[in-house]
């Protein structure tokens, strides 16, 4: 666990062993299960600046971006959602991928990164624009 050590010159400072340092460092969060009819999804979501808000895209230059995210939403309500969620550009579903996502799924890096939500957002991911 931590200590607080005092060195010989009187200054605090905190030690941690290795292996709980790694656990901090690479522990998985679990997602648990969602309340019918709820269910976890993964999406990578493709984004195109919309004409009319040209101001509001982040990156001036570039034609989109693709970003991560992890909803815990109903089936119905999983496109509604997502069009919530990207609030600065047009979600093109045509190259917009999802699946339904279980603590055995999840990518690890992404297990550290999950917050705990009874419904919504739960990960995004940055935005990777091209």
């Amino acid at each position: 666990m931590w200590r607080l050590v005092v060195n010989a010159a009187g200054s605090p400072y905190i030690t941690i062993q290795a292996h709980e340092l790694m656990f901090l460092l690479f522990r998985r969060q679990r997602l648990g299960k969602p309340n019918p009819p709820l269910a976890d999804y993964l999406v990578s979501v493709h984004v195109l600046p919309e004409p009319s808000r040209l101001e509001d895209w982040p990156e001036p230059g570039s034609a989109g971006c693709y970003q991560a995210i992890g909803l815990r939403v109903s089936e119905e309500d999983l496109e509604a959602s997502v069009e919530e969620a990207i609030c600065f550009g047009a979600v093109d579903w045509s190259e917009t991928e999802w699946y339904e996502a279980t603590d055995r799924t999840l990518p690890r890096k992404i297990q550290r990164l999950v917050s705990s939500v009874d419904s919504g957002i739960w990960y995004e991911s940055g935005r990777i624009f091209y």
